[in-house]
């Protein structure tokens, strides 16, 4: 791919960036230590979690996902014709969940991707962006299946709780939301390709088919 000069206004708004997402960090480093100092953290409870094997398990299952998830994003890029070593990839997943963490929600450690992948690829490109989208999409499809997998095997006892029956319905909706979505996506596109072509003595009606699949497609 060809890569362009980052222009000024770019390294700007990078730099903008980075000074905010420092502030955050010291702002969130500075809430924690607050939290201890006022005792509102329990070190005692975090010291009988430590010697438990499930919280041993579950930050072992934490730690073991970033391969996984740095995997998946390098799959993305590969198919937008970017070659970016696995390594590169895994620092900038570990950064981004660090700064996850500490920003409230997960744009800033989003913009730290984009921003980390622009500067070894180059240049800005807003292929990379889209990634990162379509990124948390699939992360999103991922944990709605563990919790339909995890409503299915507790159904039993969760649909005599209204609280956890009305929790299981949103989850199976939810999850059924967004294969309806998918399979939208990818059916529509199609099916208008078909139309226009018994449409063809109406041009405007065409018109508007033609604009609508390349929206879809775009």
């Amino acid at each position: 791919m060809k890569s362009s000069p980052v222009s000024p206004s770019t390294m700007t708004f990078v730099t903008s960036q980075r000074l905010i997402g420092l502030l955050r960090v010291g702002a969130g480093i500075t809430a924690i230590c607050a939290l201890f100092f006022f005792s509102r953290i329990d070190l005692e409870a975090l010291a009988v979690l430590a010697n438990r094997p499930a919280a041993i398990i579950c930050v072992t299952l934490v730690f073991a996902c970033l391969p996984l998830a740095a995997l998946r994003w390098a799959l993305l890029l590969r198919m937008l014709s970017f070659d970016i070593p696995f390594g590169k990839l895994y620092h900038v997943i570990a950064i981004s969940n660090f700064l996850n963490a500490f920003l409230v929600g997960p744009l800033g450690g989003d913009l730290t991707r984009a921003i980390y992948i622009w500067r070894i690829v180059g240049h800005s490109s807003a292929s990379i962006a889209s990634s990162i989208v379509v990124d948390r999409l699939l992360a999103l499809f991922s944990a709605f299946r563990v919790m339909v997998l995890y409503v299915v095997f507790n159904w039993s006892w969760m649909k005599d709780v209204p609280a956890l029956l009305t929790l299981g319905i949103s989850v199976f909706l939810g999850f059924f939301g967004m294969m309806v979505g998918a399979a939208t996506m990818l059916i529509v596109p199609a099916f208008i390709q078909r139309i226009q072509k018994h449409v063809l003595r109406w041009p405007r009606i065409g018109s508007v088919l033609a604009w609508a699949d390349d929206t879809l497609e775009g």
